[in-house]
């Protein structure tokens, strides 16, 4: 297996354009086996770039990818 490319707390930078209230942002966090992993909602995210701290201490070694879907759009990508 290839080593986690995230160390203990790994920051993510979401750019996310919330411009409809009603809709609610999600971030899911997944395994490479596409699993759940984690998952935030948007009460705490505002209307542009948002830093989303993952803490990945308990996580086993491998590839995480995120998923920003905010009711219109999904976007994934790996961790890096």
């Amino acid at each position: 297996a290839y080593p986690n490319p995230v160390s203990k707390g790994s920051s993510i930078s979401i750019p996310l354009d919330i411009t409809n209230n009603k809709a609610t942002t999600t971030v899911s966090i997944y395994n490479s086996l596409g699993q759940n992993i984690e998952n935030f909602n948007s009460s705490s995210l505002l209307n542009g770039y948002n830093n989303l701290t993952v803490n990945t201490a308990n996580l086993n070694a491998g590839v995480y990818f995120y998923t920003v879907y905010n009711g219109y759009t999904r976007t994934t990508k790996n961790f890096s």
